[in-house]
C-alpha cells in the first residue's frame, strides 16, 4: 500500500459515535455560524463571556494539556470534535440497562485519521508463520499441568488474572504510531520473562517496531504502518531483543542503526549471566558459548491458538500467562468503565492487545416494568444478572479506560457472536487471502491469539528447590527462590 491506513483501516466508529469531522464539516464547528465563530474570540466584542460549552472545552484542554490557539481553525476543529463526542457520550450514558460507561476522554478531540493511528494490528496472512522456534518440551507441559490442571473435568476459577506481576502495573502508551502489534508483543514477553525466568525485564518495543521485517507487505509495510504479533515473535526467537534502556521507545519509524537491529543478539544477553543457568550452546571447538536469540532470555518459540475458539485462549492464559490477542477497537475510544458489549457481529479486527485475565461480575441489565412504590417512585426496577468478561490491557496509557484496562463481554458459546470481517484483504494485503473471514467473540476477540514458549532448560522439576515457578496460595504462578 502506498500509504498505510494503520490499524484502524479507517474503521467507522460504531453505535453512537459518528465521524464528527464529517458531520461538522471541515472546520469541525457543526455548521453553526462557522465563519463568525472563527473570526471572533471570546475576548472580542462587548459583553462576550465564556459560554458553558466553551468553558467545558477549556477544562478538557487543560486536563489533557492541549495547546490550541484560541479562535484558530485548529481550535474550532478540536472543539467541534469534542462537542460531537461529548454529545454521543451523554446519549450512551442515558441508556437504561447499559453495561458500560462512556466518557469524553483523551481521544475525544482526535480526528478519525488520528484515531486510526492508535491501532496498527494487521491480520495474519495465510503465508505468515503460525508458529516458530521450539515447541514446549513434554516435561514442561507436564509440570505446568501439575501446577495448574486443565485436563479432564477440571473447573476453572470464576476469576483469574496476572495482575500480581510487577510488569502488569506499568500501562504502555503507544502514542500516534500504529505499533500496537509491537507493544502487545513486548508486553507479553515482559510478563512471561517475569513468570518463568524469575526477574523483571523491560524489553524494547521500539526495536520490534524498527527491526521486524514485513517482506510480503501484509496490510502495511511494518513499523508504525502496522504488522503482526506472529512476525514480531518470529523475529525475536531468531534475533533476540534489547531492553528499553538500550533502545527507548519514540513512537516513530527509527532507522535500523538507531534501533540497533544488528546488535539485538548481543543486547539480548542478561546483565547477570548467572540468571539463565545453562542457557548456552556448544561452539565448533567444544567450548560453551552464550546462547543467542530469544533463547538467551528463555524464549524458545511461540504458537498461534486455534481461531475463533474461547477454550484454547482461556487455557493458554490460565496455564502459561498473558496472551497477545487481536480485536476490533474502533468503538473503544470513549470507554470509561464496566463490561464493554457494543461491537456488532460484523466488525474490522484492527488492534492488538494483551489479555491479562478473565472474570465475571453482577450487573444491572434488562430493566423490568416500572413499579410505583413509595420508595422508588416511578423508577424502573432492574433484573440483576452475571456477565462474564475478558480482562484486557490496552496500549493507550493509564488515563484511558479502567486505568489502562478494559473488561469486555465473554461468552461460553463460541458461535454466539460471530460475523464477517469484510476488510481481510486490506488487513493483510497479501495475494491469495480471502476477501472476508469469519470472526467470533465480542469485537472479533477470538480471531488471532499468540502465546510465546518460555522456559528455563536448566530444570523443569517443580519439586526442585532451585528458582522455579510454583503455585501460591492464591492460585497464581510465582517464582520460588533457591534455598
Amino acid at each position: 500500500m502506498a500509504r498505510s491506513r494503520s490499524c484502524a483501516l479507517y474503521a467507522v466508529i460504531v453505535l453512537a459515535f459518528p465521524d464528527p469531522a464529517t458531520a461538522a464539516g471541515l472546520s469541525g464547528c457543526g455548521g453553526q455560524g462557522c465563519a463568525e465563530r472563527e473570526s471572533l474570540s471570546p475576548e472580542e466584542g462587548p459583553g462576550l463571556a465564556l459560554d458553558p460549552k466553551e468553558a467545558e472545552f477549556e477544562k478538557y484542554s487543560k486536563l489533557f494539556r492541549r495547546g490550541y490557539s484560541h479562535g484558530s481553525k485548529e481550535y474550532w476543529l478540536r472543539r467541534g470534535l469534542y462537542e460531537q463526542r461529548s454529545a454521543a457520550v451523554k446519549v450512551h450514558n442515558a441508556k437504561i440497562g447499559r453495561l458500560w460507561e462512556a466518557v469524553a476522554g483523551p481521544f475525544a478531540d482526535y480526528t478519525e485519521e488520528e484515531r486510526s493511528m492508535m491501532r496498527g494490528y494487521r491480520k495474519m496472512s495465510q503465508q505468515s508463520p503460525a508458529s516458530g522456534g521450539a515447541a514446549f518440551p513434554p516435561e514442561v507441559l507436564r509440570a505446568r499441568e501439575l501446577l495448574r490442571p486443565t485436563l479432564g473435568n477440571v473447573t476453572l476459577p470464576k476469576k483469574f488474572d496476572w495482575l500480581n506481576l510487577t510488569v502488569a502495573k506499568v500501562v504502555p502508551d503507544q502514542g500516534q504510531c500504529g505499533s500496537c502489534w509491537a507493544v502487545a508483543s513486548k508486553s507479553v514477553l515482559d510478563a512471561h520473562h517475569e513468570i518463568y525466568m524469575g526477574s523483571v525485564r523491560n524489553f524494547s518495543a521500539q526495536q520490534i517496531v524498527s527491526c521486524v521485517p514485513n517482506p510480503r507487505d501484509c496490510g502495511g509495510t511494518g513499523g508504525c504502518a502496522g504488522s503482526t504479533v506472529e512476525l514480531a515473535f518470529d523475529w525475536v526467537v531468531h534475533n533476540g531483543l534489547a531492553d528499553e534502556n538500550q533502545v527507548s521507545y519514540t513512537a516513530t519509524d527509527e532507522t535500523e542503526a538507531k534501533a540497533k537491529c544488528n546488535e539485538s543478539k548481543i543486547l539480548s544477553m542478561p546483565t547477570n549471566a548467572g540468571l539463565l543457568g545453562s542457557h548456552n550452546s556448544p561452539s565448533s571447538n567444544g567450548m560453551v558459548m552464550p546462547a543467542r536469540g530469544g533463547v538467551a532470555f528463555g524464549m524458545h518459540g511461540y504458537h498461534m491458538l486455534e481461531r475463533n475458539k474461547a477454550e484454547p485462549l482461556i487455557m493458554a492464559l490460565y496455564q502459561h500467562g498473558p496472551v497477545a490477542t487481536s480485536t476490533a477497537a474502533g468503538a473503544w475510544f470513549e470507554y470509561s468503565s464496566g463490561i464493554f458489549d457494543d461491537c456488532p457481529k460484523d466488525t474490522i479486527v484492527d488492534h492488538a492487545v494483551t489479555l491479562y485475565g478473565f472474570g465475571e461480575d453482577k450487573v444491572k441489565a434488562q430493566p423490568l416494568m416500572p413499579v410505583m412504590t413509595k420508595e422508588n417512585g416511578a423508577a424502573p426496577l432492574f433484573q440483576s444478572s452475571t456477565k462474564k468478561y475478558w480482562l484486557i490491557r490496552n496500549s493507550w496509557g493509564a488515563s484511558w479506560g479502567e486505568k489502562g484496562f478494559i473488561r469486555m463481554l465473554r461468552s461460553d458459546d463460541d458461535d454466539q457472536h460471530c460475523g464477517k470481517d469484510k476488510d481481510n484483504s486490506q488487513g493483510t494485503g497479501c495475494k491469495g487471502d480471502p476477501q472476508e473471514v469469519t470472526v467470533c467473540g465480542m469485537c472479533g476477540f477470538l480471531w488471532d491469539s499468540v502465546v510465546p514458549h518460555f522456559h528455563a532448560p536448566a530444570s523443569t522439576d517443580t519439586s526442585s528447590s532451585s528458582g522455579l515457578v510454583e503455585m501460591d496460595s492464591a492460585g497464581k504462578l510465582v517464582r520460588r527462590e533457591a534455598l
